[in-house]
């Protein structure tokens, strides 16, 4: 069974040691999301961050400002 990805909104509120980000989201939640590889985001990056169904705490950024 296939679970069907959600996209939030958010901003980079800090890098963590593992090269994983720190984003809050637009709804007020606090999520984990890997950067793509070879992009510098930073904090206070506007970011679009794909969440699995399975697992809402953590996720990948799909697209990201400055």
């Amino acid at each position: 069974m296939q679970k069907e990805a959600i996209a939030a909104k958010g901003t980079v509120s800090r890098s963590m040691p593992d090269a994983t980000l720190r984003i809050h989201l637009d709804n007020g939640h606090d999520v984990r999301a890997a950067a793509p590889r070879n992009v510098r985001i930073v904090p206070g990056d506007r970011v679009t961050v794909e969440l699995s169904s399975g697992d809402l705490s953590q996720g990948k950024i799909t697209t990201w400002a400055r």
